[in-house]
């Protein structure tokens, strides 16, 4: 049998330690690599003619797979780079060095121990999702890879509320849900987990107030603040189909390009939208996966 090692390289900061996430290893990256951390993946295989090689090369690109889901899961998606593939031991073939034909450059302001505790919140995210079932392991980690791009964004900007909402879109979207409109399928998706879900700051009405200033209305010209106030306002509970209809409403305006509010009406009302946004999606992501385990046989998580 000869032993062969395939070598791999992430994108992410700068790592001190190795640690493991999953069933992956992680290892400091050399000096010459600039930045990031290496994966090292060594396996045998029976033979030394060019079929064995083939064979290699083939684990090592499944291994690669393997590598880019847990990419797809951490918050921060890395880049994954097959740095290249060494003979070990064995006999018949002449020792092969991993090719470092790329360049790389040292990732800005980071440091060993950033890379370290940045990892560390990594492998405790994808231990949780690769316990669930691949749609909705895909779907969530999608998300939060949304949700964290949107708290580095501006509390009162576009982009803060358009990453919010493409993290609440693969979540509403997961299981390839298409019967009806967009509309009937978020209801569909916020109905399933009301029970997951108390936002408390920033409160509805907060919302309601904001979307009236900026008299926004929907496809059917329908005031929507006016409606969501008046639902807030019967206290009977049933105010979530105006309130997902007013950030509906909000989504289509920025997604389309209208400008129907001015400057100060729009940060008053992407901040409050968003802020909603934001608690909405930390509660409902995490709803998702304790159900999903719950439904597994693994005690939730609280």
């Amino acid at each position: 049998m000869n032993v062969w090692r395939a070598t791999y390289r992430f994108s992410f900061e700068w790592l001190d330690e190795p640690i493991t996430i999953g069933q992956l290893s992680l290892h400091p990256a050399p000096p010459e690599y600039g930045s990031g951390c290496m994966h090292y993946y060594d396996f045998e295989v029976d033979g030394a003619d060019k079929d064995a090689q083939g064979r290699a090369l083939d684990s090592a690109r499944e291994r690669l797979g393997e590598l880019l889901e847990v990419a797809s899961l951490s918050p921060r998606e890395p880049m994954v780079e097959f740095v290249g593939l060494a003979l070990l031991s064995g006999r018949g073939l002449t020792p092969q060095r991993p090719s470092t034909n790329f360049e790389l450059q040292p990732l800005p302001l980071q440091t060993a121990s950033s890379g370290t505790k940045l990892l560390s919140q990594v492998k405790v995210t994808v231990e949780r999702l690769q316990s669930l079932p691949p749609n909705i392991r895909s779907a969530v980690g999608r998300s939060l890879r949304w949700q964290y791009r949107a708290r580095e964004a501006p509390g009162h900007s576009e982009d803060r509320f358009i990453y919010l909402w493409i993290a609440f879109n693969s979540l509403y979207g997961v299981g390839g849900d298409r019967a009806g409109s967009e509309m009937q399928r978020i209801m569909r998706f916020v109905e399933a987990f009301l029970d997951f879900v108390k936002v408390a700051h920033p409160p509805e009405r907060w919302v309601a107030s904001s979307v009236q200033a900026a008299a926004l209305s929907n496809e059917r010209g329908k005031p929507v603040g006016r409606d969501l106030l008046h639902a807030l306002e019967q206290q009977d509970g049933s105010y979530e189909a105006d309130l997902f209809s007013a950030l509906y409403t909000v989504r289509c305006g920025i997604f389309h390009g209208e400008s129907y509010y001015s400057s100060l009406q729009a940060a008053r009302l992407l901040g409050a939208t968003s802020g909603y946004l934001a608690a909405y999606l930390a509660q409902v992501t995490k709803g998702m996966i304790n159900r999903e385990q719950s439904a597994g046989g693994e005690p939730p998580n609280e």
